[in-house]
């Protein structure tokens, strides 16, 4: 168990029923097979700082993953859904394909992580590469994520579970 976060692009309307936003919207098959949901497991908040250099949420247009939004619905334990809008995804998509996948890589340090207190540091540093592997997997897929919205002119949905 621990905190995982998932970005879920808006398609359509956003059920406002709990029970039909998380079933039949956030979690769809259809969203998953159309990389319409990201999920990042719990490497988000390493990303967030690989991005912003920040533990907590910055003004800058990265900041998507550290709690850039407006709440929506209700609070599941870490937080209500947040609502980003098309505006700021095609900000965070213009800002992430400015940094290369070399620049983030020289920005990964499992000792500042620590220093700054990200989510999951101490098993980043202990397990080595392997951690920054784990790190990095959500990249491309977040890449790809940011620019499907900013193409298409969509709201993202950051829910952390």
């Amino acid at each position: 168990m621990g905190m995982v976060l998932y970005l879920r692009r808006v398609d359509g309307p956003i059920p406002g029923d709990p029970d039909e936003f998380y079933d039949e919207f956030m979690f769809s098959e259809d969203a998953d097979a159309n990389g319409d949901l990201v999920d990042f497991d719990k490497a988000w908040h390493a990303v967030h700082f690989l991005l912003t250099g920040s533990a907590d949420e910055s003004d800058g247009p990265l900041s998507l993953l550290g709690g850039k939004g407006e709440p929506i619905g209700e609070d599941n334990g870490y937080g209500p859904p947040l609502l980003v809008s098309a505006a700021d995804m095609s900000a965070f998509n213009d800002a992430l394909a400015a940094i290369s996948d070399d620049e983030l890589a020289r920005r990964y340090d499992a000792d500042a992580m620590l220093a700054a207190d990200i989510y999951l540091a101490d098993a980043l540093a202990r397990d080595g590469e392997a951690g920054r592997e784990y790190v990095f997997q959500g990249i491309p897929a977040l890449r790809r994520f940011a620019e499907k919205c900013a193409r298409q002119g969509s709201d993202a949905i950051v829910l952390v579970s």
